[in-house]
């Protein structure tokens, strides 16, 4: 659009006849053409105008840029009470973008004497002041960017943050979130935030969380709960989360990380939480809970085991269940027959044998990655502690399950080592560590029971595991020390340079699992390194000495 006159000409004109006139203008015909091109450009009505140009001289003329109601109405000559009777106009003015909240880094010192009294003041869009001073058209018709959920919890970060600077309450924050939220009403993360926490400032905590969990993987309790509420508040939420009953806790959207005084206490995204949050951010998500105990199939170091032929078929036949095409077909046709689609595997036997390493090398085979649960984190000193930290293992597989089938990448397999710590036999003592005992197995029964994914569980005490178990793992595979003619393929296989004889006698002398071979394999291979030469067999002996003595002897340890 292209203006006769300027806008900050026709915009002085009515200002000047406005002053002291209580929101009336004294008429001529320069100002009534003024107010007429000032209506169509801003397409507003004669009073909404009028109010728009006082606002817009003030700005200049006092240099501020929060103008408060009661400037206004001493500038007409009017009550600020009669002003307010003017607020659609006001509202009107907000709706088309004209006016906006007072921006929180300019906000006078006056304005922050008690709750609420932002509410009185406003400032002039920026845009608008740009097109008015270069005498362009305005486009009402703006809509604010369109966000994600990773963009507005960003955006609630950047509030939270400028709360104690700018000296707000916890109300005025929680305004402002309000209002980000009505922009952003269309996006289905805000949409269900607001559908599961009734409370602004319950979503506020929420979306700070959001962004801590991307940021570092947990929120501090303390310093989240300071930055967002007032003291007497935060302690009534801190109290609230401590006992479980906040909705963030119940609701299964935060949950604790860590527990004990507040200010060592850290809380991150529960399964909820991160069902909501991430659902739109896979490649994110991914990031977050490739962790430490995640082990990518590409990190897996490709390795040949050796095993009896019956016992070779069974890996393989197992190695095909698990590979993507197959294993799709496979839940397809269980969830059909609804029996479940899940596959629940126990690796058993003597230690050595190859168990974690073949869970391993399936996962190599398959393109999987593997999840590694850390048992000793089951195993809590706080009271409820541990039942939490189980199903905890359970969510955040779950999580990176559903990752990987949105990056159409195959699930990773959930592999329990040394599972007898955690599957063991029930108790029947009447003590608390008996009862924790149980509650976790309990809640690992009714996991193993519902399991979508792949779980491998290797033990070398099998008898120790609870027979509650047994019928939930669908694939039970034995690890047997290797027989002679086995034990003389490893020897082959980690010592190329043996003859057939050779690797025939030392199977003969020596019933060593696969995992004593290859500690015999690596001093070899140092002793290579060392002396540019093969070891003899003089010396290959002693080492296998060595691993015969009776602290490390199999027969000795397993008989």
């Amino acid at each position: 659009m292209k203006n006769e006159k300027n806008v900050l000409q026709d915009i002085e004109l009515v200002r000047n006849a406005a002053q002291s006139n209580q929101l009336s203008l004294v008429k001529t015909p320069q100002v009534e053409a003024a107010l007429s091109r000032l209506n169509s450009y801003f397409s507003t009505t004669e009073t909404q105008t009028i109010i728009l140009c006082a606002a817009i001289c003030f700005c200049f003329e006092e240099n501020e840029s929060v103008i408060e109601y009661k400037n206004l109405a001493t500038f007409f000559d009017v009550s600020t009470m009669k002003l307010l009777l003017h607020s659609a106009d006001f509202e009107r003015l907000k709706e088309l973008g004209l006016l906006a909240k007072p921006q929180e880094g300019f906000r006078p010192p006056r304005l922050r004497r008690f709750q609420g009294e932002s509410q009185m003041a406003f400032s002039i869009d920026k845009e608008t002041m740009q097109c008015v001073l270069q005498n362009k058209a305005l486009d009402l018709n703006k809509k604010a960017p369109e966000m994600d959920a990773v963009a507005f919890c960003s955006e609630v970060a950047r509030m939270v943050e400028m709360r104690e600077r700018c000296e707000r309450s916890t109300d005025e924050l929680c305004d402002d979130i309000l209002e980000l939220e009505e922009k952003q009403k269309n996006l289905k993360f805000v949409k269900d935030a607001k559908l599961l926490l009734g409370q602004v400032c319950d979503r506020a905590f929420y979306y700070y969380a959001c962004k801590d969990f991307l940021q570092r993987g947990h929120s501090s309790l303390e310093d989240t709960l300071t930055d967002i509420f007032d003291s007497a508040q935060s302690l009534r939420t801190a109290k609230s989360m401590m006992d479980g009953e906040h909705p963030l806790i119940s609701a299964k959207l935060l949950e604790f990380e860590r527990k004990g005084s507040l200010s060592d206490a850290t809380v991150t995204l529960g399964e909820k939480g991160r069902e909501l949050f991430l659902a739109e951010n896979a490649a994110l998500f991914e990031k977050v809970q490739c962790d430490e105990n995640f082990i990518n199939p590409d990190d897996i170091v490709e390795k040949r085991l050796v095993f009896a032929d019956a016992f070779a078929g069974q890996l393989d036949e197992l190695r095909d269940c698990l590979a993507q095409e197959n294993f799709e077909k496979i839940q397809a046709r269980l969830e059909q027959k609804k029996m479940g689609g899940g596959m629940a595997i126990l690796f058993y036997g003597t230690s050595g044998t190859g168990k974690t390493e073949s869970a391993l090398q399936l996962a190599k085979a398959t393109g999987r990655g593997i999840y590694c649960v850390d048992i000793a984190s089951t195993k809590s000193a706080w009271f409820g502690d541990s039942e939490k930290a189980v199903r905890k293992i359970f969510s955040k597989y779950r999580a990176v399950c559903q990752s990987a089938q949105k990056a159409q990448k195959p699930i990773p397999i959930l592999l329990f080592n040394e599972a007898d710590a955690v599957f063991g036999a029930r108790t029947t003592f009447n003590s608390s560590m008996s009862k924790t005992e149980n509650a976790m197995q309990n809640i690992l029964l009714e996991e193993l029971e519902k399991i979508q994914g792949i779980l491998i569980a290797t033990t070398n005490l099998p008898q120790n595991i609870d027979s509650a178990f047994g019928r939930r793992f669908l694939f039970k595979l034995k690890f047997e020390m290797p027989d002679q003619s086995v034990r003389a393929a490893i020897w082959k296989d980690k010592l190329d340079w043996l003859c057939d004889d050779d690797a025939l006698g030392l199977a003969k002398n020596y019933s060593f699992s696969g995992g004593l071979i290859e500690n015999v394999a690596r001093k070899a291979e140092i002793y290579q390194s060392l002396r540019g030469a093969i070891p003899s067999a003089e010396v290959l002996n002693e080492y296998c000495g060595q691993e015969s003595e009776p602290i490390f002897c199999e027969r000795a340890l397993f008989s």
